[in-house]
């Protein structure tokens, strides 16, 4: 299943994305994807999310498609997002139990998401499957930068 796949689903039945019940937060709640199993949906559970835009998922999203290359590598990809936002397709991870059996050093900007909970293993490797607050982070910490950069990122912190 791709991206258009995806989008065609959603289009006939956004419930048809979602499959088994994984996990659920403050905002959101986490499916496994019914028509890939490498991936996930993260469903939008703030009030009228079907009519208005869903912030987390949005973040996540402008996270991952405005990030640089090498901060990408802490995360699980977001694949694809529904008009508005309500539902984000991402790479499924393995859940560990706590991120400091892994990291070492985590990039700043990821720093608000230590939890375990929002940590997993991709390949391999340690990644923050949950990084909604990421791009609110960077945005205090950075008031005055319109535009991300690496430092916005807290790059100078490596894996």
């Amino acid at each position: 299943m791709d991206i258009v796949g995806l989008e065609r689903a959603w289009a006939r039945d956004p419930g048809s994305l979602c499959g088994e019940f994984i996990a659920a937060g403050e905002n959101r709640s986490v499916y496994a994807c019914k028509l890939n199993s490498r991936f996930v949906i993260k469903v939008c559970s703030l009030p009228n999310a079907s009519n208005a835009y869903c912030t987390p998922n949005m973040a996540e999203m402008l996270f991952y498609q405005c990030a640089p290359e090498a901060l990408l590598k802490w995360v699980a990809r977001a694949v694809w997002i529904s008009p508005g936002g309500q539902y984000l397709a991402a790479e499924r991870a393995d859940q560990v139990p706590a991120p400091a059996s892994m990291v070492t050093s985590i990039p700043e900007v990821l720093l608000d998401e230590v939890s375990a909970e929002n940590w997993g293993v991709l390949e391999g490797r340690p990644v923050c499957i949950d990084y909604e607050r990421a791009v609110f982070t960077a945005i205090n910490r950075f008031p005055n930068r319109l535009a991300p950069t690496p430092s916005w990122y807290g790059l100078s912190v490596s894996p």
